[in-house]
Formats: C-alpha cells, sequence, structure tokens
C-alpha cells in the first residue's frame, strides 16, 4: 500500500486554529501542545530523529508555542487559598488530578531553558505569586507523588476530589513523569521517575484491561462509570504507553538496559490494544465509537488517535504489522475534515454516546496523526527514525 498524501498546509493550518480556538480544558490546551510539538518542533518530543533529547538552555531558543502555553500555564495557577482540593501544588484549576499534567511538558521544557539563561546571566526567573516555573513542575509533581488520592497498590486517581481510574490518565500523567526523569542529571531521581511512569502504565492496565486486549473507560467513583471500550480512551492509553516508551528509548544506553524488560512491556501492551481494536473496523475503515459495539458508528476522534498509535509502533520499531489499520483509517478521518478544517463524526466528551459538532481533541489527534506518518514514511528512506528496542 503507498503512503497516503499528507493533508494540504493549508486545511491543517485551518485544523490547528480551530484547535486552538476550541481547547479550554487542561487536557485539551495540554494534548494540542503535544501534537503541535510532534508536528512543528519533533526534536523537543521523543520521537524526534536525534539520538538524545537535548532541550535548548535559552529562552531564546524556545518556540513561541512553548512560552505561550508555559507562561500561561504559570500566569493561571492557583494558590493554595483559591484551591485548597489541589494543595496549591496543580499546575492548574481542574477537577482531575490526572489532567493537569498534561501541561507539565511545556512548563519544565521553560524551565530548564530559563534556568540556562540565570546560570549564564542572562536573565531572571519569572516569578508569579512567590512560584517559579521550575518550583510550579516540582509541584505538580510532588502532588501527584504524595498528595493525590491513589488505590491501596499505587494507581493514582484521575479525578481528583475520589478515586476514579480513567484510561485518558495514562496519555496525562506517565509521559510527564517519564520526561522530568530524561531531564533529570541526578540517575537515582531518573531511575525514580521512569519506574513511576512504568507502574501507573502497569497499574492501569492491571485494572482497566479486559481479556480481549481493549481497555475499559472508567472505573471507580461515585459518579461517572463507563465500564466499556470507548475507542478514544484506548487511544489515549496506546499513545499515552508509546510516548513513556519514547522517552525511556532516549535515555543513556545504561538506564535503557536497566528498563529493557519495562520497555517490552510497554511496547507490547500498546500493540495488544491496537491488534484488538483493528478487529472491530467497520467497512470504512472507521473504529467504532465503543470498539466492540456493532450498532455503534465508526467515530472519528478515536479513529485517529489509535491510528496514530499504529504508526508508533512502525515508528518505533515495535511492529509494522497495523501500518494498513493506521492508512485505511487516517484516509476515513481525512474523508471527515470539512473544507473548514473541522473533524466531524465526533462524539462528545461528557455523554460519550452521543455526537457534537466539533472536538478540541478531535482537531489534536488530527495533526498527531499527521506527525506520525509523516515520520513513519521518512523513517523508510532513513531508519535513523526508527527506534528498535534493545
Amino acid at each position: 500500500m503507498s503512503p497516503l498524501q499528507p493533508l494540504d498546509e493549508g486545511l491543517l493550518e485551518e485544523v490547528v486554529r480551530h484547535g486552538v480556538e476550541l481547547s479550554k480544558g487542561s487536557w485539551e490546551i495540554g494534548t494540542l501542545f503535544q501534537a503541535r510539538l510532534e508536528y512543528d518542533h519533533p526534536g523537543l518530543t521523543p520521537f524526534g530523529n536525534e539520538k538524545n533529547l537535548i532541550p535548548p538552555r535559552s529562552l531564546l531558543d524556545l518556540p513561541a508555542l512553548v512560552l505561550h502555553v508555559a507562561k500561561d500555564t504559570l500566569n493561571a495557577r492557583p494558590t493554595s487559598d483559591d484551591f485548597p482540593a489541589g494543595k496549591g501544588q496543580v499546575l492548574c484549576r481542574d477537577d482531575a488530578a490526572g489532567d493537569p499534567a498534561s501541561l507539565g511538558i511545556a512548563c519544565l521544557l521553560f524551565a530548564l531553558a530559563e534556568e540556562g539563561d540565570v546560570a549564564s546571566g542572562g536573565s531572571e526567573r519569572l516569578v508569579v505569586r512567590d512560584v517559579s516555573m521550575l518550583q510550579a513542575v516540582r509541584l505538580e509533581a510532588e502532588f501527584l507523588e504524595k498528595d493525590a488520592c491513589r488505590t491501596e497498590d499505587g494507581a493514582i486517581s484521575h479525578r481528583l476530589k475520589h478515586l476514579s481510574l480513567w484510561a485518558d490518565f495514562v496519555y496525562m500523567v506517565p509521559p510527564f513523569l517519564a520526561f522530568l526523569g530524561l531531564m533529570s542529571d541526578d540517575q537515582d531521581q531518573q531511575t525514580s521517575y521512569f519506574q513511576a511512569a512504568y507502574d501507573q502504565c502497569r497499574l492501569y492496565r492491571q485494572y482497566l484491561r479486559r481479556g480481549d486486549g481493549l481497555w475499559k473507560h472508567i472505573i471507580m467513583g461515585p459518579d461517572k462509570i463507563d465500564p466499556w471500550p470507548w475507542a478514544t480512551s484506548n487511544g489515549w492509553a496506546a499513545a499515552g504507553m508509546l510516548r513513556v516508551h519514547a522517552t525511556l528509548q532516549k535515555a543513556d544506553q545504561e538506564m535503557r538496559s536497566r528498563f529493557r524488560s519495562q520497555l517490552t512491556d510497554l511496547g507490547i501492551w500498546a500493540l495488544e490494544i491496537i491488534k484488538a481494536a483493528a478487529e472491530h473496523v467497520d467497512s470504512q475503515g472507521m473504529v467504532r465509537e465503543y470498539i466492540d459495539e456493532p450498532d455503534f458508528e465508526g467515530e472519528s476522534c478515536g479513529t485517529a488517535l489509535l491510528a496514530y498509535a499504529a504508526y508508533r509502533l512502525a515508528y518505533l520499531g515495535i511492529s509494522h504489522e497495523f501500518v494498513p489499520f493506521a492508512e485505511r483509517a487516517r484516509k476515513a478521518v481525512h474523508r471527515n475534515i470539512s473544507p473548514q478544517g473541522l473533524l466531524e463524526k465526533v462524539c462528545d466528551i461528557v455523554d460519550e454516546r452521543k455526537w457534537r459538532e466539533r472536538s478540541a481533541e478531535g482537531q489534536a489527534f488530527v495533526i498527531m496523526l499527521e506527525a506520525a506518518a509523516r515520520d513513519y514514511v521518512e523513517s523508510l528512506s532513513s531508519r535513523n527514525g526508527i527506534r528498535t528496542p534493545e
């Protein structure tokens, strides 16, 4: 199968523009940030071609995207007085414990560049309500490690005020923890963060995975329960685990060797989701809103995110088996992008069994999908782009 042509650049710009306009929640802003970073600045992500991920050490060298998201996050960051539920530690006011972490990588990239400027005498730290960017990142990590509610065996709740496990969490928190580890100069701290990222993936899989390899969407808690395989949540889980996998692969040889079995696990766990989802596509190549329920229609958001994960599986050298699934799904997603750049056939994020006209996360998934497809195609002509597990 010849690779599908990329979206027209003008149309993709409209996809981005609508994504910016629609993104209001922390996870929407964080996911759009990650999507744009992977598309426009892949070297600042674990999917870049470089052997190591070395972030800029000056704010002058950071993309405007990083500067804007990080500054907006710090400027709006709550204090313990106005948001006691977050103990003055979380990056933003939110009902979720997991979603604010999606903003953490932007803030960490800013903080590292800022520290470089401070060390060279180039600037002073940005401080908002007595908290610097680096302190804000550390407090967010501390909240997740010590204060967020969790199961007895350590699975951190996705919700803030009660224990509830959502597959979505795997895209928000473990990649942030892994990135913290990768950016640390302390080997013990790096090991600790890497293991924490892996453990959260392992625990969430333990709780949410069904016998067929698909994941339940939401379990536990007094409110929303959705113990069925919602397509987008399975995409969140697979994509999140692959981001952790790619981040661990950017560590040095000694650390990669130490985490050899964890790398293998993460690849297998993401693969089993894609394998199970690919068995339930409709006649158009779309994944159904609830994957194994034949009465449901194909849905664009979940289809795009699962296709993204399938491309990343191939790019990382884990499995090329599902590239045809990804290509067919991507073609279906392209058909569902309006001339105005809006992804159509998208489900409601509050009531997943209903439809809505537009989706902020859906816009981000289109960008992610295009980045992953491009990287995969480029890796075919230069195998430098493929990270083969050791």
